[in-house]
């Protein structure tokens, strides 16, 4: 009976669930030699022909195209959404689009940006020297002189947030970064323009996902802030504490620290500044898949050298260290696979450290939904985990399979040799 009831919840209501559609920008050359670009699917099938001179990003089942340097945007299906016209051209966020125009007889508008419906009708006339997509409900434009100032508008073209910022970005979990006149005014603002807290920053990076924000403060320390403007933690410059540390990545953050003047040592971070991960190595990486590649110090009779390999979240060497030759390179695991390039070529390790796809391919990326992009000298193409080419090499140019309707961007375009 349960099962009925609920059943009757999700055909009435419906599921908070996006569906995934996962699809590759590929590009072929035509009978000019000129690499077009389409879609595929994870079966190979081709669901948008090869016609675009690029792809560049994807939101919502849309993603952004070019032709003739002129953009629009397109569905996956290959629908035209916005004539490809524009100078420069943004997706779609809170039902509008930031648009460019270039050079034209009306002076207000020429070499300006402003904001499209999908009627492709502007809701914002183009009179800002500069301006970013909306993020909830509002977005920062620069005005041009003698004001040549950043601010916030609503949706209406109206100013929620006077003009009065040298730098400002889009709104994240409510909140912006925004400078003042020097280079030490960077602050934190809602989205009524108030300052989350009264702190200015010397320096000061986007809020991650996980609500945290790396900042320098006062020119004593630097450490993270969260949402409601409180100081996480806050290391000083002086101690032989963290020099300094990356992104956030599973709750940690490879950081560095000083060592008596040689190399910095690196290790892992938490989120409250904590050591997770004593600095005893010359590199790492973040942590990926639960593995993260390091290098360590060694030292035989003859001379010094660094050697890499994989710990798990426990410093746990899971693959040995090993020496690599000029020629090596290594990816991070994704999907249980990591690429490695010797000197036969790119081929895939296991967490085991052993090879389960042999090394011969002259390129390799990341596995994604399954598949992974690869090349010989001349074509791409995509294998599967156990090394079977299941779309065959045969594109000029390929990105990597991704979720057209989550949010990101791919960026392919003919490279010039």
């Amino acid at each position: 009976m349960q099962t009925l009831f609920l059943f009757f919840l999700i055909l009435i209501y419906g599921t908070s669930v996006t569906a995934q559609t996962i699809v590759a920008g590929v590009g072929i050359k035509n009978k000019k030699s000129v690499i077009k670009y389409g879609f595929i699917d994870l079966s190979g099938k081709t669901i948008v022909p090869p016609s675009y001179d690029g792809i560049y990003d994807y939101h919502n089942g849309e993603v952004l195209v070019s032709k003739d340097n002129k953009f629009g945007i397109i569905d996956i299906k290959g629908n035209t959404i916005i004539e490809i016209k524009y100078a420069n051209l943004d997706l779609f966020e809170d039902g509008l689009a930031k648009v460019f125009v270039g050079e034209t007889e009306n002076i207000i508008t020429s070499n300006k940006y402003g904001y499209i419906n999908r009627q492709g009708e502007f809701i914002i006339p183009p009179r800002y020297i500069d301006a970013k997509r909306f993020s909830e409900g509002l977005a920062a434009v620069k005005y041009p002189e003698p004001i040549n100032r950043w601010g916030f508008i609503d949706k209406f073209g109206q100013e929620k947030i006077p003009a009065k910022y040298f730098e400002a970005s889009d709104f994240i979990n409510g909140v912006a970064l925004v400078r003042g006149k020097y280079e030490d005014e960077y602050q934190y603002i809602n989205i009524n323009g108030t300052p989350i807290t009264e702190k200015k920053f010397r320096h000061a990076n986007l809020f991650s996902e996980d609500g945290g924000a790396k900042m320098v403060y006062d020119n004593k320390c630097f450490g993270r802030i969260n949402l409601q403007g409180e100081i996480i933690f806050c290391t000083n410059f002086n101690s032989i504490e963290i020099h300094d540390f990356l992104s956030f990545k599973d709750g940690l953050a490879p950081a560095s620290f000083d060592n008596n003047g040689d190399d910095l040592l690196w290790g892992f971070i938490d989120s409250l500044g904590k050591i997770a991960i004593p600095p005893s190595y010359l590199y790492v990486r973040q942590f990926s898949d639960g593995l993260a590649l390091v290098g360590k110090s060694c030292r035989n009779e003859e001379e010094d050298y660094v050697a890499y390999g994989f710990i798990d979240k426990s410093n746990g060497f899971v693959i040995p260290p090993v020496i690599l030759t000029s020629e090596s390179e290594i990816g991070s695991f994704c999907e249980g696979l990591a690429f490695v390039k010797n000197a036969k070529g790119y081929g895939y390790i296991d967490k085991s450290g052993n090879f389960a796809i042999q090394p011969k391919y002259s390129s390799a990326s990341d596995f994604t939904y399954g598949l992974a992009r690869v090349s010989n000298d001349t074509k791409f193409g995509y294998i599967n985990p156990k090394g079977a080419e299941v779309i065959k090499l045969q594109f000029d140019d390929a990105s990597f399979f991704f979720d057209v309707n989550g949010k990101g961007n791919i960026i392919l375009f003919p490279r010039q040799n």
